[in-house]
């Protein structure tokens, strides 16, 4: 609002004191609307464009006062820029140009936004349309410029320079629709001014009768009426409901209940809420790390940026401390959001999926990306077993190996990392690795053999998901080479669930576990992780 306020109100002062006054005077007024425009690009950096647009205003109306007004904003402009880039070590700049010009920028962006502007509302665009119209034919008739135009002219400029700067801002990476602001404010103030001028214009023309500029305006008045009416709006999407406030609730419950501190990149305050420390927004991350992939072919760049990419190296700073943090798994949690994640560095390397943040908990988003919590990543570190228990597999050292036994082609040739093709998320388990007969997909089938082991303890449990069918998808517990017990998912879903063998009456002898797939339709696998016996 406060950009806003100042590019119209640098240009509106330009336009009332480039002729104003003599000597000194003159010359001061013209240097405050420079100041007021130069001013304008510490809030946002294409205020340079409207500084810009600006002087070519008063190259028209009076260029002698051009060297004021061009020294005036360049002291402000390029003077500001060097005393908050000494104060601030360098980073002034690094953040306000050098970020930027390490984005990637679209070609096809930049052309539609335009339709974007100039469609979003079409009323305000046919009256602007219908504005210059009669404001040039009158002109050209009349060889002299409609007397109430002026305010019109100078507004349809600066609507000009503002969709060039909308699209422009669009084009670049990560930009949303707030970019087109500028461009609506100067296309409601053009329109507004159009008005008068079509009047004056039609008033204007030679044998045109008065009433045809009454109807004109009428008609472009009710028009302009008519598109504020359709327009109308209604805040009640933005007000928070009951229903809101208790999924905020609920999240915020969710992350207090973590040990630890818990990163939540797209929704930082909620940590603040339950209690822990922030971290870094995702955008953050995104803004100052991310490059674009040099594959992507030159011609869907914009013009202005045309090799770009071959001169310039991947962006070179990072986040302080967070690779550090992830990679040695300082975060008891992260919250991730509906979006991919290979900007944040080895984050599903070192983290897994544990669980999806239950929908009652995701509170909605309001304006911007459309995104809500989704994901609870924990340290894929292995699980360590309480007292009484010992591990028997926990498939972290990454290979089946001998003398596992393997029939088949679901199981692979060693245990996996996450979800295979066509498979949905799995979570739960515990560590790097677990098994999985997902290879091939579901139509795939085949047995895993077990070593043979000495039951010791009480009881057997393991971790397993995927198929709820228990004749073609088991896990069977064979004791002196036969099968006396199986376990099977409770219901088909990728989450893993704890379950167990009752072994007390077994003591001493040998068994094995046999993981079997002899299913080939939908939900045809099992993931299982985590076989511990319990002493």
């Amino acid at each position: 609002t406060l950009f806003l306020f100042m590019i119209a109100g640098g240009i509106v002062a330009l336009c009332a004191w480039a002729r104003a006054d003599t000597g000194w005077r003159g010359h001061a007024r013209v240097g405050a609307a420079a100041a007021i425009l130069a001013l304008s690009f510490f809030c946002k950096q294409t205020g340079v464009l409207y500084v810009a647009a600006g002087g070519a205003i008063l190259a028209v109306l009076n260029w002698r006062r051009l060297p004021i007004y061009v020294m005036v904003a360049g002291v402000i402009g390029l003077g500001g820029t060097a005393i908050f880039n000494a104060a601030s070590g360098g980073w002034f700049w690094t953040y306000a140009f050098e970020v930027h010009q390490a984005h990637d920028c679209s070609q096809a962006r930049f052309v539609k936004s335009f339709a974007l502007i100039l469609g979003r509302f079409p009323m305000m665009t046919a009256v602007i349309a219908a504005g210059t119209l009669a404001v040039g034919l009158s002109w050209a008739v009349t060889r002299r410029r409609p007397p109430a135009s002026g305010a019109f002219l100078v507004a349809l400029w600066l609507f000009a320079v503002s969709c060039i700067v909308g699209a422009i801002g669009w084009a670049t990476q990560w930009a949303h629709y707030n970019a087109y602001i500028p461009a609506m404010f100067a296309g409601g103030v053009t329109a507004g001014a159009a008005v008068p001028a079509i009047a004056s214009a039609l008033r204007a023309l030679p044998r045109v009768p008065s009433w045809v500029g009454r109807v004109a305006t009428f008609a472009a008045g009710t028009a302009l009426a008519a598109q504020l009416v359709s327009a109308w709006w209604q805040p009640r999407a933005f007000v928070p409901t009951e229903a809101d406030r208790a999924a905020g609730d609920r999240l915020i419950e969710l992350i207090a209940s973590i040990d630890g501190e818990v990163l939540i990149p797209f929704h930082p305050w909620y940590a603040h809420l339950a209690g822990k420390p922030i971290h870094v927004h995702r955008m953050g991350v995104m803004d100052v790390s991310y490059a674009p992939p040099r594959s992507q072919p030159a011609a869907q760049k914009c013009f202005w940026a045309r090799g770009q990419r071959d001169r310039t190296p991947p962006p070179p700073w990072q986040i302080r401390e967070l690779r550090d943090w992830i990679e040695h798994a300082r975060f008891a949690a992260i919250i991730w959001n509906n979006q991919h994640k290979n900007y944040f560095p080895r984050l599903t390397r070192e983290y897994r999926l544990d669980d999806f943040v239950p929908a009652e908990a995701r509170p909605r988003t309001y304006s911007g990306a459309n995104t809500a919590p989704k994901e609870i990543w924990v340290p894929a570190a292995p699980a360590i077993p309480p007292p009484g228990a010992r591990v028997l597999w926990s498939f972290e050292d990454g290979r089946f190996g001998d003398p596992w036994r393997l029939e088949g082609t679901a199981w692979g040739r060693r245990p996996v990392t996450g979800p295979l093709p066509e498979q949905g998320a799995v979570r739960g388990y515990r560590g790097r690795f677990y098994a999985s007969s997902m290879h091939g997909g579901d139509r795939a089938t085949g047995t895993v053999f077990s070593p043979d082991f000495t039951i010791t303890g009480s009881r057997i449990t393991l971790r397993v998901s995927g198929g709820n069918d228990p004749e073609r998808l088991r896990v069977e517990l064979h004791v002196d080479g036969e099968p006396v017990d199986h376990v099977t998912p409770s219901q088909s879903s990728e989450r893993m669930e704890e379950r167990a063998f009752g072994v007390a009456h077994h003591k001493g002898k040998r068994a094995r576990l046999v993981l079997i797939d002899k299913a080939t339709g939908s939900w045809g696998h099992l993931n299982v992780d985590e076989v511990w016996q319990w002493e």
